[in-house]
């Protein structure tokens, strides 16, 4: 991906139908209600062909037991041409994403401490 808004968009997109897809696989029919908002997202920089992103976000609901939620919490994607790799943990300041791309002995560096998370076809 070379426009920077467009990786921007598809990690924002992308890791809102992940945590999506994890809250309904752990709440299933139980769940009532469920929200999410990304908070903010920057392309902290690249590295090649490869965009390193930084998301900040939350979400919550309600199931049969009462509210659940994630209040703030970061993360990195490694966005290239041929997939996707996230790790936890982005550096914010007050709720916005910011700093350069992760040192690879980082815990947050996604491509040497994450996981890969998508796969692109051709």
């Amino acid at each position: 991906m070379d426009d920077d808004q467009s990786v921007e968009q598809f990690v924002k997109e992308y890791e809102k139908a992940f945590v999506w897809n994890r809250v309904v696989d752990r709440y299933g029919t139980n769940l009532h209600r469920f929200s999410y908002g990304t908070i903010d997202v920057e392309l902290l920089g690249r590295d090649g062909r490869v965009a390193f992103v930084g998301l900040f976000h939350s979400y919550g609901g309600k199931d049969g037991n009462g509210h659940f939620d994630e209040l703030g919490s970061g993360l990195t994607y490694a966005v290239d041409d041929f997939g996707a790799a996230k790790a936890d943990g982005a550096e914010t300041d007050g709720g916005t994403v910011v700093g350069d791309i992760p040192s690879e002995d980082s815990d947050s560096h996604p491509i040497e401490n994450g996981r890969f998370v998508a796969c692109f076809d051709d």
